[in-house]
This record gives structure tokens, sequence and C-alpha cells, in this order.
């Protein structure tokens, strides 16, 4: 059975599948990991005119920054297939942490589940997530990746699994990687109401779809659940986090980023799979269903990240 830790020196809980497979028979499901472990394309239209000069001054500049970070032979991991790549990651710890909405002040958040890089708490920077374990399958993904607990009769359910998807999704003109140190959060944590399907939403494994459910859906047999986390996808060029952790970023429109935002970036689509017990009972732990959210902190080796850009999505 895993067992997962919760930080800052409470006790060690066994994590979500154990605890609903003792309530429900239902049998455990991934693993955690200290090294190595395991979107919709929308059509473009023609750029304007008044936006074009923009874009390519600030994505050439942005271009040429994180270029300057790949210097000789990068060993490129076979995760793409020239449309995206992928980077699949287990679940590593919980913790009531947010470092980038209360950096520096541990247990000041609601409960999250971090994948990737197993170090993520609180006090967490570029300088101490560059390099650590991940728990990711690609080595080389030392980014962390967050998610409010998903609980189930106030018991936290265990993902299986996350795939962290970074996609082309149809932009037009160069894509460039994520900066390095870059933070930001898709989805808001205090929804009420239904949230954009476009931002978050839920379906079931190995569907193309692009019509997500603002709340679980009943899936065939042993076919996972699966939330849906888009982030945005356009750089101000500048900013690598903003006051509210969102406004540096912008989504882009029919393929095009604005001209406030004109560096095109990989659409991340982070996919978090479920096996649920039931589709009744279960809150997340920022509040109701509909508060899906999550957190990209990109401490990526930098040289990696730009080639498999490169390679899978110009």
């Amino acid at each position: 059975m895993p067992i997962l830790t919760r930080r800052h020196g409470r006790a060690p809980l066994l994590f979500g599948a154990l605890l609903i497979s003792i309530a429900l028979g239902v049998p455990a499901a991934a693993a955690a990991a200290t090294g190595a472990g395991a979107a919709t394309a929308v059509s473009g239209a023609d750029q304007h005119a008044d936006h074009a000069a923009t874009t390519a001054t600030t994505a050439t500049t942005a271009t040429t920054r994180l270029a300057a970070t790949v210097a000789g032979p990068v060993r490129i991991p076979p995760a793409g297939n020239g449309k995206l790549f992928k980077s699949t990651c287990l679940p590593s710890h919980i913790a009531m942490d947010d470092p980038i909405v209360f950096p520096g002040v541990p247990g000041a958040s609601h409960e999250h589940v971090f994948f990737g890089n197993v170090t993520t708490d609180a006090n967490s920077t570029l300088a101490t997530l560059q390099g650590q374990p991940t728990s990711c399958r690609i080595s080389e993904d030392h980014a962390a990746y967050w998610i409010p607990s998903l609980l189930y009769d106030g018991r936290t359910v265990a993902p299986r699994f996350l795939n962290a998807y970074y996609l082309a999704d149809g932009a037009r003109g160069h894509i460039v990687a994520f900066p390095a140190g870059l933070k930001v959060i898709a989805g808001n944590s205090k929804a009420t109401t239904a949230q954009p399907l476009s931002v978050t939403g839920w379906k079931c494994a190995n569907t193309t779809t692009p019509l997500l459910s603002a709340t679980p859906i009943a899936c065939r047999a042993n076919v996972d659940q699966v939330l849906v986390i888009r982030f945005p996808d356009c750089w101000n060029g500048h900013d690598l986090d903003s006051t509210d952790h969102k406004s540096h970023l912008a989504y882009r429109v029919r393929g095009v980023c604005p001209s406030t935002h004109p560096v095109a970036l990989p659409q991340l689509s982070l996919n978090v799979h479920y096996r649920l017990p039931s589709l009744t009972g279960l809150t997340l732990a920022s509040g109701s269903l509909l508060s899906a959210h999550a957190d990209f902190f990109n401490a990526w080796n930098q040289a990696v990240l730009a080639a498999l850009v490169a390679k899978n999505l110009n």
C-alpha cells in the first residue's frame, strides 16, 4: 500500500487510495515515487497587424534569452509526437503549503497534493527546486505541480497519476519554453459556480471529446475519471509572477496571443487521473468541486524543456 507523508512534522498518512480501500474495498492505486517514476486544438485566426509587430519583437527577445540556456548537445527525452509532449508524474506528498500563494508560511493553505518535485514546500524557490528528485517519468522535469486534495466524505482520495501535457494547441507563431522560475495558477479556488470548461472540468480517460463536465461523470468499468486544468499560454515577456499569480499570463484566442501578452508558450494541461469510489460525497479541499485549480512552478532542466518545445511544438 502506498504511504505518502504529510509535511511539516505531522504523522504519516495512509493516503487516499488506502483510506478509500479500507472504507469501500477499492484497491490502492499508484505508488509514491522519489526519483524516476512513472486540450483541445483551437483553430487559428489571422494575426491582427497592430499585434504582429509587438509579438515578433517580444517573442524574438524571449526566444533569444531562453535559447541562451541551451548550450551544446541536449538529450531530448522520447516524450513527444510532434504535436505535444507529456510528463507523467506520480503523487509525491500532501501538505497544507503553497509556495506561490503563501510563500514562507508553512501550513497556511488548504491541503494540496503535490506532483513532480518531491521537495516542494512552503519555502520552495527556484534555487531550492532545481535539480531535486522528481516523481515524474522524465528525470529532468523538476517542476512542481499541485492541486487541492479531492475528498470523499472528508477523507483524501489518492490520484493515480498526473499527465502534464505540453501542447502547441493551434498557436500561431513561434512557441518558447516557460521561463525558469515562472509561477502561475489556473482555475479559481474561490469559485462557487461552474468555471469555463475551456479552463477546467472532468472527463473519462481515453476520450478525445473537447466537451468537459463541471463535475465528475460516470465512466466505464476500470476507466479513470480525469480532472483537467488548462493553463494560460501567452506571457507578457518579463514577469515571472504577478499579484494574483495569473495576470502575467493570458489565454490565446483562436491561436493568437493578445498584444499585452505577446509571447506564445506551450499550453499546459494537467490531467489528473482518479478511480473514484462514488460520484457523490466529493469535495475539494478548497471548497466545492467547482473550485478546481492547479499551480505550476517551473523548475525543469531548462535546456531539456527548451529542446522538447523546439522539437515537438514548433
